[in-house]
């Protein structure tokens, strides 16, 4: 992201700042932190869900043997997909983020071979 500009800069002492091409390099960078940033918090605040042998000793060791496999399989299915749905969020929006780095690099390239030009 900093590498292109500055390569230009090194080249070429007048360049073009307000450029459409800089300008939507700029854009996708910002949108693709937003992007990030939502990722982030989207895992920070669903978080995976995992059972903690602290809670399975406080909370489930008194059921009967019967309860105990009852329980356990229908919230390991509840935890199992939130997980899912958590890491499929993240996922697309991580890799929306990487379709947007791509696009500032080569809006950041077109803006290089157009100022050197």
């Amino acid at each position: 992201t900093v590498g292109i500009p500055t390569l230009v800069l090194a080249v070429q002492e007048k360049v073009e700042v307000i450029s459409w091409w800089f300008l939507l390099a700029v854009l996708f960078a910002i949108l693709a932190m937003i992007l990030g940033i939502a990722a982030k918090l989207i895992l920070g605040f669903a978080g995976i869900k995992l059972l903690t042998p602290s809670s399975l000793y406080n909370e489930w060791l008194h059921l009967s043997e019967c309860d105990f496999k009852k329980d356990i399989l229908y919230w390991s299915g509840q935890h199992f997909g939130r997980n899912a749905s958590v890491i499929n969020w993240t996922g697309w929006l991580l890799t929306g983020m990487t379709i947007l780095f791509a696009l500032e690099v080569i809006f950041l390239l077109l803006w290089a071979t157009s100022s050197l030009t």
